[in-house]
């Protein structure tokens, strides 16, 4: 039997609820616990195979932006579902690119420069 992943994103609703209507799970959050405490339900959901099971998590990367690095390493490890970062609409943030400049730099060992 095959199983049926889907996509959810995290953030403030004003910033999220227009994913609805392209199908996507929209789960509100408007702080950083909040956003923690989904992503590990949504993770443990799509592991034990109950309710969803979830390929894909976006979140509105201000959200996670103070967490630590080993936090975030910890709650993102594993390949399903993925854990990406997006900046909210109109705001200019490089919290997602400091995440994928520390992903690059881990999986080869060094800093790749500016990106």
């Amino acid at each position: 039997m095959s199983q049926n992943f889907h996509i959810a994103i995290i953030g403030p609703t004003t910033i999220i609820a227009h994913f609805q209507a392209l199908g996507v799970t929209v789960l509100p959050a408007e702080t950083e616990t909040e956003t923690v405490n989904i992503i590990k339900q949504l993770k443990k959901d799509t592991a034990t195979g109950e309710n969803k099971s979830y390929a894909v998590i976006l979140v509105i990367d201000y959200l996670l932006k103070n967490l630590p690095a080993d936090e975030y390493r910890q709650l993102t490890i594993g390949s399903l579902p993925a854990i990406l970062t997006i900046p909210a609409l109109g705001e200019a943030s490089e919290a997602g690119l400091d995440r994928l400049k520390d992903l690059a730099k881990r999986a080869i060992g060094s800093d790749i420069g500016n990106i």
